[in-house]
């Protein structure tokens, strides 16, 4: 770990996936989004995690995990009593809320195979 630590006080996990290394290590990586005090986008950093992997496998299962769809409820007219399909109305399904943690890490530069150099957030702590 680094000497210098930096924390971001509500970030948001903007994606979020759990993948196993090259060694057999579980790890996570994802990007987060900064957001200024007025909720404006600030910055998106990518990030890696081998520290938080339990507090993030959970977020994953709740926020991130692919629902199969339903053969009962995708596609399709669905008939409901007492109601017409000419009289129903539509509403836009809404997304569900981005997670908002409380993260602390460092940064990580790299030179790629490729010869161009990333640099990446690795999280060391995170509070949901």
């Amino acid at each position: 770990m680094s000497n210098h630590a930096i924390t971001f006080t509500g970030a948001e996990l903007a994606s979020l996936s759990i993948r196993t290394s090259k060694k057999g290590t579980l790890y996570a990586s994802g990007l987060i989004h900064l957001r200024d005090e007025n909720g404006k986008f600030e910055a998106s950093l990518s990030f890696r995690s081998f520290d938080a992997v339990a507090e993030l496998t959970s977020l994953e299962k709740q926020y991130f995990a692919e629902q199969a769809a339903q053969p009962e409820t995708s596609g399709g007219d669905l008939h409901f009593d007492g109601e017409s399909t000419d009289t129903r109305e539509l509403q836009v399904a809404k997304a569900p809320g981005r997670p908002k943690v409380n993260i602390t890490g460092w940064l990580r530069t790299s030179k790629g195979t490729d010869g161009k150099w990333s640099t990446v957030f690795m999280v060391n702590t995170l509070s949901v």
